[in-house]
């Protein structure tokens, strides 16, 4: 069985504009930062200052920036436990180094430990299949992890370096799809409803 694990995280599959305004940051190029913040603000119809202040804000000690309300621990855990556990509780984000490699790199790095994490925490399946995740696949990992981060992902388009590769090759209604699918327990591929839709194959 095919899982597409990985796949919105490798191929540019969650929207966010950071990666690449970390990158010009590094680099600076502030007059191509300026140019994308206005895209990319127009296109998530938000502040361009408000995307600025998230892409800088990866630079600097996570206790000096507001944790987001969807990583911050739940307000009925114990004080105690959420001292002690606070990283995990956070997802164990640490800052951006300014002289390493680019800061979409050191992303890419962080989002393939989560997803060794979550895998890791997976139960056996009893069934008598083997999975597998080929978006996980160590080439393919290099491959697009030294592509720039533009090319990956573009203001209202996911995965848009995928889309454009297959632009020949599948009908142009099935890139374009905005939902994944699904099947109902009971069907031929039922086993497949269970799985999640991050688990599920595009």
């Amino acid at each position: 069985m095919l899982s597409g694990l990985g796949g919105d995280e490798v191929t540019g599959g969650v929207p966010t504009p950071a990666p690449e305004l970390e990158d010009l940051l590094a680099r600076g190029h502030f007059k191509t930062l300026a140019q994308r913040l206005k895209v990319w603000a127009l296109n998530k119809r938000e502040p361009w200052f408000h995307l600025f202040l998230e892409a800088a804000g990866g630079f600097f000690p996570p206790r000096l920036v507001a944790v987001p309300k969807y990583r911050r621990p739940l307000p009925w855990l114990q004080r105690g436990f959420v001292s002690r556990n606070r990283a995990a509780l956070t997802g164990y984000r640490s800052r951006l180094k300014l002289f390493n490699p680019l800061p979409s790199f050191q992303d890419n790095l962080f989002t393939l430990d989560t997803l060794r994490r979550q895998l890791a925490c997976n139960v056996l399946s009893p069934e008598p299949y083997e999975k597998r995740y080929p978006y996980l696949d160590r080439d393919l990992l290099e491959f697009l992890f030294a592509i720039p981060r533009e090319q990956l992902v573009r203001p209202g388009q996911r995965r848009s370096l995928m889309r454009r590769a297959l632009a020949e090759i599948v009908p142009a209604r099935n890139p374009e799809q905005k939902t994944k699918g699904f099947c109902f327990p009971g069907s031929d591929a039922g086993h497949l409803a269970g799985m999640g839709e991050s688990d599920q194959r595009d």
